[in-house]
């Protein structure tokens, strides 16, 4: 399988850490942006298991949801795992 893991682009200013707070997420600044460790113990896990894995963090590459899509297009992907928070769900 090919499985597509995203840590989706921050839509604000100010880049969003979806992995703290409980799940819940909270606004960082830009100096403050911490890995999804959620996705990559996701990838890990499933590498482990003899599975493709893709992990697209899309703030630290400066992508925005355009360029996230353009990266998933023209491959073929059993899975797509995104990412959202309180902070953005509503985004």
């Amino acid at each position: 399988m090919r499985i597509a893991l995203i840590n989706s682009p921050s839509l604000s200013v100010r880049p969003v850490s979806r992995s703290m707070a409980g799940g819940l997420g909270f606004d960082g600044n830009e100096g403050m942006l911490l890995p999804p460790l959620d996705l990559a113990i996701m990838a890990a896990t499933l590498r482990q298991a003899g599975e493709t894995v893709d992990v697209i963090d899309a703030d630290p590459l400066g992508l925005d949801a355009a360029a996230v899509y353009a990266r998933l297009e023209g491959h073929h992907w059993d899975f797509v795992v995104g990412t959202v928070s309180l902070p953005t769900l509503e985004q």
